[in-house]
């Protein structure tokens, strides 16, 4: 189930928007380097991963790995640093 919430970097303060998670026919992944979200359409299967890359769903834009297991980051500072303010959106 994907989540959508506010959220405030601890970091440097800056308050954002950031959606979580997937349904039926897409998911968010995040980038290991930058912390930033893309959105992975699939036939409601899980997304194989890279041959040789394990846990590697795909690459973001600044070259970094997307993976599962990646936590968001601020899109001001790419902290990792987070703190969820309202959960106000669930979709599957």
């Amino acid at each position: 189930m994907g989540t959508g919430a506010l959220a405030r970097c601890e970091a440097c303060g800056h308050g954002f928007s950031l959606m979580m998670g997937g349904g039926f026919e897409m998911v968010k992944v995040f980038c290991e380097d930058c912390g930033q979200a893309t959105t992975l359409h699939h036939d409601k299967q899980p997304l194989p991963e890279i041959e040789g890359d394990p846990g590697c769903v795909g690459h973001c834009n600044c070259g970094g790995r997307l993976t599962y297991a990646a936590k968001p980051g601020c899109p001001r500072c790419q902290s990792r640093q987070l703190e969820m303010l309202d959960t106000s959106l669930h979709w599957d």
